[in-house]
């Protein structure tokens, strides 16, 4: 089975200077402040085909043999890459999410073993990724993006950790000062730390953006 995958955003993300990967799970987080807003139980998600695999995946991030898997697969991209003179990105789940410490840390392994791929994750796991990041055992080629809109909310500092924001629309994004991650997700990685996503899901789910608001 294979692991890394290009959607069609990675697929615009990616240039002449660099190529983006993906992995993407079944998603058994229960920190949308939502569980119906999550992007993985909407859209495409949910259909059956690609729900039977992103489960596959997630069943394959239990077994102990995911790390080895998952460097065999970066190593081919990283070969790949280098013959196009491009910096490789992996984005640690377009879908899914670090359901607990012991699968954090396999990623934290495969980070560790390629220190020239930049890694990098939305995540809604926040005190997690904090508790890694205080006592510094976080990479540095891994780049955490806390997404809002999730029960731990609190714990984000919007002035200082790099965060996502969804907004109603591209109008409503403008007015802000954070940065339009839709066209390319590398955007995620510049400079701004406020990193702002508009909303493509069903309209009933929209009061997560008011939930944002408050």
């Amino acid at each position: 089975m294979r692991l890394l995958s290009q959607n069609k955003k990675m697929r615009i993300s990616s240039n002449n200077k660099a190529i983006v990967y993906d992995f993407s799970c079944g998603c058994i987080s229960n920190k949308c402040l939502l569980g119906n807003s999550c992007y993985a139980k909407n859209g495409a998600y949910v259909w059956s085909n690609v729900k039977q695999a992103l489960d596959q995946k997630l069943e394959a991030t239990k077994k102990p043999d995911f790390i080895n898997n998952m460097c065999n697969e970066i190593q081919q991209k990283l070969k790949s890459a280098k013959k196009q003179q491009k910096q490789l990105y992996i984005r640690i789940h377009s879908s899914g999410d670090f359901y607990n410490a012991e699968y954090l840390l396999k990623w934290l392994t495969v980070c560790e073993k390629f220190p020239e791929v930049q890694f990098y994750a939305y995540t809604k796991e926040v005190l997690l990724l904090k508790l890694f990041d205080t006592y510094n055992i976080l990479p540095k080629n891994f780049t955490v993006i806390y997404s809002m809109g999730g029960i731990e909310d609190k714990h984000i500092d919007i002035d200082k950790d790099r965060h996502s924001k969804i907004f109603e629309s591209e109008s409503d994004l403008n007015k802000t000062d954070y940065f339009n991650a839709m066209e390319s997700d590398l955007v995620a990685l510049g400079p701004n730390n406020k990193i702002g996503l508009i909303f493509h899901g069903p309209k009933k789910y929209k009061n997560l953006i008011n939930i944002q608001k408050k």
